[in-house]
């Protein structure tokens, strides 16, 4: 590959990659690295993209379709913060989760949602109709 100058100073690509990665390894950039990471991960674009980028493993490793541009999700998850059903920061069961609603058809635009953890978890063992009606159920006790 052809060297690169800048600021009179003559380098090649490999050279400045090596420099990249030997530096994110010193522990006092490593530290400054996580910090930045968390940061952005509390974000609507950092957990949307979080949500994009697992969904796109979890359907490679399923092998099914996936369809989403990172910016659909954002979109997604903006409706669902408005709608204040998730919460951007919250841990745990009330953190959003990228729902398929039919999964076989994979993560495509129309059959994704953006829902509270602990609902996604509980589809995995009962059925919609079931949820609905559990929580409906707490709600008229309140």
């Amino acid at each position: 590959m052809a060297p690169l100058c800048y600021l009179g100073v003559m380098y090649t690509v490999e050279k400045e990659k090596a420099y990249q990665r030997e530096w994110r390894r010193r522990p006092e950039n490593r530290e400054r690295l996580k910090a930045k990471a968390a940061a952005f991960y509390r974000t609507v674009d950092g957990r949307s993209y979080s949500l994009w980028s697992a969904a796109k493993h979890r359907a490679r490793k399923a092998n099914v379709p996936f369809v989403l541009a990172w910016q659909d999700v954002k979109a997604l998850l903006v409706a669902a913060l408005d709608a204040r059903y998730v919460a951007i920061n919250a841990g745990g069961h009330m953190s959003p989760s990228l729902d398929r609603i039919h999964p076989p058809d994979g993560y495509v635009l129309g059959n994704v949602q953006i829902v509270p953890f602990w609902y996604n978890m509980a589809k995995n063992k009962f059925k919609q109709a079931d949820i609905l009606e559990a929580v409906r159920a707490f709600a008229s006790t309140l």
